[in-house]
Order: structure tokens, then C-alpha cells, then sequence
């Protein structure tokens, strides 16, 4: 029964990468023609495009820069109908502070930190941890001899 099925994973699988491996070969032939034929122009709209984004990237940074600036002077969160300044607060604090708050006023705040408890349950075994065997099956990836006139069903 599993000979069979593994030929048929194995058969599933070739015929994928065949028609993986064509469809591959197609967008080559399609890309050389495409540069062939437009190779000038498109490299000149890539150098183009290249250009665009820079200035578009400087003008972005320099507009968010200017309204910020100008919210700053004038607390106006709308500084163009096309801007708008949002106020964000965030904490600044050391880690270790934090952790010693939490382990005396806010237990709720600590989580578990499961890859590290179960490196030690496993050596420390404690009596509520119970150990689960779970057997999982793993399929080799080449398949390749399972297919063909030269295999043979064991």
C-alpha cells in the first residue's frame, strides 16, 4: 500500500517540476525577447524610475520634516488640507525596571516563555508537565526513483 502511494507522491511531484521547469524556460524566452526588442528603452525607463523614487523619497521626507516643524511652532495639526500632524506618545524605561515592577505590582504582565521552559521541563521533569508521544511521518524530497520503468514495488 505505501509502495503505491509513494510512486504516486513521487509521480505528483515529477510532473509538478516538469511543468515548473516549462513554465520557467517560457518566461526566459519571453524575458530575452522583451530585452532584445525594448532592451534601450527599458533600461532608460528603469534609470527613469530609479531617479523618481529618489526624489519622490526626498520631497516625502522633506514635506513630513516642514509639517512637523510647523506644528511644533504653531500646534496646528492640519498644516495643509493634504497633512495632517498625529501626536504619538511612547514609553521610554529600562527592561530590567520593568520586569522587577511587573514582578511586584503586575504578575499578569509576565508571559511564559515556552522555548525556555521546555528545555528544562524536559531535563527537570516536573510532576504537571506530562509528556506527549506524537510519531509524525516525514517523506524524502527525491522521490525521482520511485518513478519510472526501473522501480520496483517492494
Amino acid at each position: 500500500m505505501l509502495d503505491e502511494m509513494v510512486r504516486k507522491l513521487a509521480e505528483a511531484r515529477a510532473e509538478l517540476a516538469a511543468h515548473k521547469t516549462e513554465k520557467a524556460k517560457l518566461e526566459d524566452r519571453i524575458t530575452a525577447e522583451i530585452v532584445e526588442k525594448y532592451g534601450d528603452e527599458g533600461a532608460r525607463l528603469n534609470e527613469l524610475i530609479a531617479a523618481a523614487q529618489q526624489a519622490e523619497i526626498a520631497a516625502d521626507d522633506a514635506l513630513r520634516a516642514a509639517a512637523v516643524a510647523q506644528y511644533e511652532a504653531t500646534q496646528d495639526k492640519r498644516p495643509h488640507p493634504a497633512v495632517t500632524v498625529k501626536v504619538y506618545t511612547t514609553l521610554s524605561y529600562e527592561e530590567a525596571d520593568a520586569l522587577e515592577y511587573c514582578q511586584k505590582h503586575l504578575p499578569k504582565a509576565l508571559k511564559l516563555d515556552r522555548r525556555e521552559f521546555e528545555k528544562v521541563a524536559r531535563a527537570a521533569e516536573p510532576v504537571f508537565v506530562t509528556f506527549v508521544v506524537e510519531p509524525k511521518a516525514t517523506v524524502a524530497t527525491d522521490l525521482s526513483a520511485y518513478v519510472g520503468e526501473g522501480y520496483q514495488a517492494g
